[in-house]
């Protein structure tokens, strides 16, 4: 009874893989490999990860405090431009889709997570970001404006200061 209990249940797991890749027609080429892994992938419920960055200042923008955000294979992170001491940032940037850190050496001083402004570049601190959004991208694309260019999975920005 057992024997016969364990043969049905085999069989049955060989079949639903393989009924399940007829039904794609001629959508896809037949392989048994793909069957099991996309039938069982969609059972447990499996999703292959992608590195993901963003940063709120837009890069390497020294005068304002940004957040740099993103997923890796480690799981969600956040990281926030922060004085070390009273003229040394640790200023969070994107590079592709991974998150850097640079040690940057602040001239007029730093403070509250950016370098201090003075009031001979205070035309610095206006800055505006021209968004560009990849709906349904799951790859790196790119996207060009009057004022630069930028590059992104999903989303990425260029910044216009002025």
């Amino acid at each position: 009874m057992k024997k016969s209990v364990l043969i049905a249940l085999f069989l049955i797991l060989l079949i639903i893989p393989v009924a399940f890749a007829f039904s794609l027609g001629n959508k896809e080429v037949f392989s048994l490999n793909k069957v099991f892994n996309d039938f069982f992938g969609k059972l447990s419920g499996s999703v292959v990860a992608t590195n993901t960055c963003s940063d709120s200042d837009d890069g390497k923008i020294y005068n304002i405090k940004g957040t740099v955000t993103g997923r890796n294979n480690l799981g969600i992170y956040s990281k926030v431009d922060r004085c070390v001491n009273n003229n040394t940032l640790y200023e969070f940037y994107c590079s592709n889709t991974n998150s850097v850190r640079e040690t940057y050496t602040c001239p007029n001083g730093c403070s509250n997570g950016a370098c201090i402004q003075t009031t001979s570049n205070l035309s610095e601190l206006i800055t505006q970001k021209v968004w560009c959004t990849f709906k349904n991208s799951t790859i790196t694309e790119k996207c060009y404006s009057d004022y630069g260019s930028c590059e992104g999975v999903g989303q990425c920005s260029v910044s216009v200061s002025g």
